[in-house]
């Protein structure tokens, strides 16, 4: 069986797989194969996180912007914290503890759909979606 070489930008290692598994995915195997590979990219950016985390003062944040793109590869998304006092902190894949902010965004703050990351993959190319605003009364 021949093998297939694929290149994950989010994390810089080969992975091989037999041709007929890469290319012949079931529809009900299409899930796991997601699922697989999210968690893949997801190992991957443990041993990306370089830069040290910006601070995020979580009880100033009053808007959060989330940009997404997969013109670079493997679909990324970018956030930004804006402030109250007008200051921002700008969140990437290279910064230390991503994936546990993003996976903390919808019990810090409700109203941000625990699937906001998915929905955002699923558009092709960029995409821009202001994820919290907080309503000055």
């Amino acid at each position: 069986m021949s093998l297939v070489f694929l290149w994950f930008l989010s994390f810089g290692s080969w992975l091989t797989m037999p041709v007929a598994q890469l290319w012949i995915v079931r529809p009900h195997r299409a899930f796991m194969f997601q699922t697989m590979l999210k968690k893949l990219a997801k190992l991957g950016r443990r041993h990306i996180g370089t830069q040290p985390c910006p601070e995020i003062r979580w009880d100033e944040v009053v808007r959060i912007l989330a940009l997404g793109t997969d013109a670079f590869g493997v679909f990324e998304v970018s956030l930004f914290f804006y402030h109250g006092d007008g200051t921002e902190a700008r969140l990437c894949v290279e910064h230390r503890g991503y994936d546990k902010i993003l996976e903390s965004l919808p019990q810090k703050y409700p109203s941000i759909s625990p699937t906001w990351y998915d929905d955002m993959a699923e558009t092709s190319w960029d995409v821009e979606r202001i994820l919290y605003e907080k309503h000055m009364a």
